[in-house]
């Protein structure tokens, strides 16, 4: 209000809220030299198809790639992406994280298929490229979302087009190719208790006392050769 008083200042559409920080390439390859042999670290031409079979595999994949996100929710950048239809998850990751079982997850849903997933877009339309808004599910969300819908029937997605996100647009395009569907679970990269990462040095410790099992690294996959035995 005083900056509208007083420099004129006016509210208007954001188009994204990557402000925050980013990592060299040389960074990220500096923070992967403490990995064993238990890991594998590679440099893919395309990460979105690999990424996409890990995930379709069940895998558990976080991604730290681009500006860190500013606001209340990851986006893409500083997050962690699993399938929706394992309503198991919520417990053994948030066990992982050392979170609660009342921190729901959210889906990060194609912006092609939102239509038919949720209600009152419309209403919507500038709030849930941010992850901001509860809504209702339709009658079509089935067992494959039962991660990430609430007891309610609501869900707080992240509707997202290939603009907002480039790189988080191809993977999850990539994983609706191969599975039919449209939405990960994206959970913020961090454990409870402390910040979501910042830089490749803090993706690496939390990658690996959460004990995920792969970690997009920038332009890095790396891999965990042997995934840890879930809760």
């Amino acid at each position: 209000l005083h900056l509208a008083r007083t420099r004129g200042l006016r509210p208007r559409r954001l188009d994204h809220v990557f402000f925050g920080p980013s990592a060299t390439e040389a960074e990220c390859r500096a923070a992967t030299a403490r990995l064993g042999d238990a890991f594998t670290v590679e440099q893919p031409d395309d990460m979105a198809s690999p990424a996409a079979a890990l995930l379709a595999e069940g895998a558990v994949v976080a991604r730290f790639d681009g500006a860190l996100e500013y606001g209340p929710r990851a986006l893409g950048n500083r997050s962690i992406l699993a399938r929706t239809d394992d309503p198991s998850i919520n417990d053994w990751l948030n066990e992982r994280l050392h979170r609660s079982e009342y921190m729901p997850f959210a889906p990060v849903t194609l912006a092609s298929e939102a239509g038919a997933l949720y209600e009152h877009l419309d209403g919507a339309a500038h709030c849930v490229p941010f992850m901001t808004v509860a809504l209702p599910v339709t009658s079509s969300v089935g067992q494959e979302h039962a991660a990430v819908v609430h007891v309610d029937g609501t869900a707080r997605p992240q509707v997202l087009n290939a603009a907002g996100n480039p790189g988080l647009h191809a993977i999850l395009s990539a994983f609706h190719r191969r599975t039919g569907m449209p939405s990960l679970v994206n959970t913020s990269f961090n454990r409870h208790g402390e910040p979501i990462v910042c830089t490749p040095a803090d993706a690496v410790d939390t990658f690996l006392g959460a004990g995920l099992d792969a970690l997009i690294l920038g332009p890095l996959l790396v891999r965990r050769l042997h995934p840890l035995p879930r809760p």
